[in-house]
């Protein structure tokens, strides 16, 4: 009698043990099965997002960055008027940082005079003066003491030429160096663009020498270049 009193004893505290454990457990845990699925669930729309602003800013079969990131240090320059002269003229240009389509940085600041050109991939007259911009480039090129950036800016997905990294190599400016805008267009809200192609000429303390918008004539590039190499040696 007593070893089945001592069993039944074990194994009615055995069931007693059980049934604290399981109310503790209602009482004070959480099933970590939906935990798991809740974590999953949360990672997958994270990835989701990711992989979203990814998609959003680079062009999905190069991975290049079409959109960039723009960090501008000083005050903006007054836009273009569509006549008269520039007020801009002699005031100092803001500092641009960003990045070309590979991701490198790319900063437009005092240094070398510079030449700035600001093209749309989908601007027809953008896409008429590219071809004489590098006509110059292969013919003269870039004197020694001066600087050359391409900007590209208002990039449209829905638009011509799309995406603006194999357009600039198509039109033979793939290795210019390049600022890739954002998308609310900074760099160029910053030189006062007002149309597109624009021109920004800046000596090599950063200040306007002169600004151009719309096509200019064939002989353009060369009489810029020539200024600039001007204001660079005085």
């Amino acid at each position: 009698m007593s070893q089945i009193t001592n069993a039944r004893t074990s194994e009615w505290r055995g069931e007693c043990r059980a049934a604290r454990r399981a109310e503790r457990m209602q009482r004070g845990s959480v099933p970590i099965v939906p935990i798991v699925i809740g974590a999953i669930a949360v990672l997958a729309l994270v990835a989701i997002f990711l992989s979203m602003s990814s998609s959003d800013s680079k062009d999905n079969e190069g991975g290049a960055m079409e959109y960039g990131t723009v960090v501008v240090e000083g005050v903006d320059l007054v836009p273009l008027p569509d006549d008269g002269p520039d007020p801009a003229k002699g005031k100092l240009a803001p500092t641009i940082e960003g990045t070309n389509f590979s991701g490198e940085p790319t900063v437009i600041a005092p240094g070398p005079a510079r030449a700035i050109v600001f093209l749309a991939h989908w601007c027809p007259h953008c896409n008429a003066e590219a071809p004489r911009l590098v006509d110059f480039l292969e013919n003269e090129g870039i004197p020694d003491g001066t600087a050359l950036t391409i900007v590209t800016t208002s990039s449209k997905k829905d638009a011509p030429n799309w995406p603006p990294s194999k357009w600039v190599k198509k039109v033979g400016l793939g290795a210019v160096e390049t600022l890739v805008d954002d998308k609310s267009g900074s760099a160029a809200m910053a030189m006062g663009v007002n149309s597109f192609p624009f021109v920004v000429l800046l000596d090599a303390d950063g200040n306007v020498i002169d600004r151009d918008s719309g096509e200019q004539p064939e002989e353009y590039f060369a009489e810029a270049f020539a200024l600039l190499l001007e204001k660079s040696s005085a």
